[in-house]
């Protein structure tokens, strides 16, 4: 009887396991769905992105995915910026927290539910009067992912302009060298590097694929939207490769003229965070220095007195 309790209680424990751990649990329960129900899920999931958010966490999946993904949908037709949020996350390069469209906008009902509940804390605690808070809050909620994906398309931006501009001399001592421009881009490519060299890469597996060179480009454009300094670069590329315009010496004065350019990036921004360390300063340092020069001081002057 013992050992019957300890087997049954031994699949207890691999079950749970499996429901809250294991991914493989996702096909048992799609398994146990009609055929066609599953197929046509499947078939939404490639055309609209669906929710990946939980892809990890079964048991979330299964719990939150229906109503999240309903209310992401509903949320996109209200909202009606469909095509611009996508573009955006485009720009961030797909982050893992925002794959799709559909968990930006699962993010957004998230956070702005999370922070209307945190915001009715005081209004139970000290009462009705700051139940108007709670809607502020949840507001506050409701945007804080547009300001992180606008951070993170800033960020990926800056650190494609920065390895481009770092990158162009030494495709262009390759071009110099007698190599062709493709063999250049793939010698770049093959080296270590950041985000522009894992693109470049990208194109070299479609020009290996015959995908023509400048469509190779185009694509690397279309993954990177808004950056104009790689369609400065994909548009000195496609009149080298048209007129026959000579490349080396033009690639290398646009990478000199990025470099300067974010040095003199650097240096405003050195000069901002300067101009924005005074109000931290005044307030919370000089009290500082001031109760430890003249703290004992008035301790002295107040036991002479009193």
């Amino acid at each position: 009887m013992n050992t019957f309790v300890a087997l049954v209680g031994a699949c207890g424990v691999w079950l749970m396991w499996m429901a809250l751990y294991q991914p493989f649990s996702i096909r048992l329960t799609w398994a146990s769905r009609p055929r066609l129900e599953r197929e046509a899920a499947e078939m939404r999931l490639k055309e609209f992105g669906g929710l990946s958010m939980f892809k990890d966490r079964p048991i979330l999946d299964r719990a939150l995915s229906g109503p999240l993904e309903g209310w992401s949908r509903t949320l996109s037709s209200f909202l009606r910026r469909g095509e611009r949020d996508e573009k955006l996350i485009l720009q961030a390069g797909r982050p893992e927290r925002y794959r799709t469209l559909y968990d930006f906008y699962a993010w957004k009902v998230i956070f702005a539910v999370m922070f209307f509940v945190m915001g009715i804390m005081p209004a139970v605690f000290v009462g009705r009067t700051l139940l108007f808070v709670a809607p502020l809050v949840g507001f506050m909620g409701f945007w804080l992912p547009d300001y992180h994906l606008r951070q993170l398309v800033q960020r990926r931006q800056e650190l494609l302009r920065t390895e481009l501009a770092f990158t162009l001399h030494r495709i262009a001592i390759h071009v110099a060298a007698g190599r062709a421009l493709p063999v250049a881009l793939r010698q770049v490519s093959s080296g270590p590097g950041g985000l522009f060299v894992a693109e470049l890469r990208k194109v070299m597996t479609d020009y290996d694929m015959r995908v023509p060179l400048l469509e190779a480009l185009q694509g690397m454009l279309k993954r990177n939207p808004g950056v104009g300094e790689l369609e400065r670069f994909v548009d000195m590329v496609q009149r080298a490769s048209t007129f026959g315009q000579p490349i080396v010496q033009t690639m290398t004065d646009m990478g000199m003229a990025l470099q300067q350019q974010l040095e003199a990036e650097v240096e405003a921004r050195g000069l901002a965070s300067s101009v924005k360390m005074v109000l931290p300063v005044g307030l919370m340092v000089l009290p500082a220095i001031g109760i430890v020069v003249m703290g004992p001081a008035i301790l002295m002057a107040a036991r002479f007195f009193f």
